[in-house]
């Protein structure tokens, strides 16, 4: 049975009053993520960014992530873009035209980015970016934003979030489509692996997983599994 009107009501006020007490917001509560932390009652810098940030006509914001310098790179899905932000709101750079396509510069709803810090090869950084619709991969430049290649990911299918690990050898790629968390080593030097593939609340199995995480010493995944919640 429907909730009725007046339900909705006093839990949309809980909701309110719980959020003053612990200075968080809901995401269900909010109309855009980007209004995350003008929302709320933290004193963060991020707050700043956020608050420029929506100034920028994001369309469909997914995933974000820190870049160097605590910079940060947002997923603009059906924008078909990725921002690169300072924490002050500055948009330093984009990457993608804005108009969908399977160019070198191009993208065609990305979902998920993940960036390496400054490596030790000096070589620079590298933001690697999923676009769900041309199931790529592709490695830009984070000074410049140039393109630099796609990736080899055979097997890739609709990707989600996108996730570097600790040692900056492998990317782990949440693939909703096939329920499943697909690894694939940036260089290239090995086959991929998958975790799960198979559509189930078992052991071993996942429900239209959309994101993971590595743990800080990169011995475990951490996945998100949407419809297992």
């Amino acid at each position: 049975r429907p909730p009725k009107t007046h339900d909705r009501a006093q839990n949309a006020e809980r909701r309110r009053q719980e959020s003053t007490e612990t200075g968080l917001v809901r995401p269900d509560e909010l109309a855009h993520p980007l209004s995350l932390l003008t929302h709320s009652r933290l004193n963060h810098p991020l707050a700043h960014l956020i608050s420029n940030a929506s100034k920028s006509k994001l369309e469909d914001l997914h995933q974000v992530c820190f870049g160097s310098n605590e910079t940060v790179w947002a997923v603009d899905s059906r924008g078909h873009r990725v921002h690169h932000f300072e924490q002050n709101g500055k948009l330093i750079k984009t990457i993608g035209t804005g108009i969908a396509g399977n160019g070198p510069k191009e993208l065609n709803y990305p979902k998920g980015v993940a960036v390496s810090p400054d490596r030790i090869d000096h070589q620079g950084s590298s933001v690697f970016i999923g676009e769900n619709v041309n199931n790529r991969i592709s490695e830009f430049n984070q000074s410049d934003g140039a393109f630099v290649r796609v990736l080899d990911t055979p097997g890739l299918m609709g990707p989600f979030a996108i996730c570097l690990s600790p040692d900056e050898t492998t990317l782990a790629v949440a693939c909703p489509d096939r329920h499943c968390i697909m690894m694939f080593r940036v260089d290239g030097s090995e086959a991929p692996s998958t975790i799960g593939g198979e559509m189930g609340s078992g052991d071993g199995q996942l429900y239209f997983p959309h994101d993971a995480r590595f743990t800080p010493d990169g011995q475990q995944l951490v996945v998100a599994d949407r419809k297992n919640h």
